[in-house]
């Protein structure tokens, strides 16, 4: 569960913490296989969906990325490079630039768009004058880049950011946690579970169905 704020505490005398205008973005290269790209978004839309289905993403958002991330391992995928981060910062300063510019060094194995998926997830946080008009809503965001390089695996490149108050200051500093990591494709691993993957799908396609009725 995410930070939860004293008893009987006032929330308009502290800072918002919606940074983002969206929870979610995808990007990928050029040049990829589109069967390749077709099959890891399928995996990738079905961890969301389950990640959905288990928890208030808004409330539990830690939870919920937790979930995301055990889905794509029973889906075969390999987790790499996994960096995490706190940190508190006051809502004034130019933090988010060095947030995203400079707190995290390229991994050892590192692909060039493992640097992309950050800045994707930049674009989506306040302020700035050309986002002057945008509605931001959302406390957490996930931005995914899909890349391989020349001979290598499909992978998808993950930044997950949640901002939460500071429990040492909640009226006045704000934390954020990062994951940085990138999740390796198998197309065998995939292949083999095709049809459940297909099928858990047309499942949740099924339920938004009766609930639009």
């Amino acid at each position: 569960m995410t930070q939860s704020l004293p008893p009987h505490s006032n929330t308009q005398d502290m800072p918002s913490t919606a940074l983002f205008s969206s929870p979610l973005s995808i990007s990928q290269d050029a040049g990829l296989v589109s069967d390749l790209v077709e099959d890891t978004y399928q995996c990738l839309r079905l961890a969301q969906l389950i990640a959905n289905d288990r928890f208030v993403r808004e409330i539990q958002a830690k939870e919920w990325f937790a979930s995301f991330l055990e889905t794509l391992k029973e889906l075969g995928f390999k987790l790499i490079e996994h960096t995490r981060k706190a940190i508190p910062y006051n809502p004034s300063d130019d933090v988010l630039k060095d947030v995203f510019e400079g707190w995290l060094p390229p991994p050892a194995t590192a692909k060039s768009s493992f640097n992309s998926a950050a800045k994707n997830a930049i674009n989506e946080m306040q302020p700035s004058v050309g986002n002057l008009y945008r509605k931001y809503t959302s406390s957490t965001h996930l931005s995914i880049t899909l890349g391989a390089d020349p001979g290598e695996p499909l992978t998808a490149i993950l930044f997950h950011v949640l901002c939460t108050h500071d429990p040492e200051a909640p009226k006045t500093r704000l934390k954020l946690e990062l994951d940085h990591l990138g999740a390796v494709f198998d197309k065998d691993a995939f292949n083999s579970q095709r049809k459940k993957v297909q099928d858990q799908l047309d499942k949740f396609a099924k339920l938004d169905q009766l609930l639009d009725v």
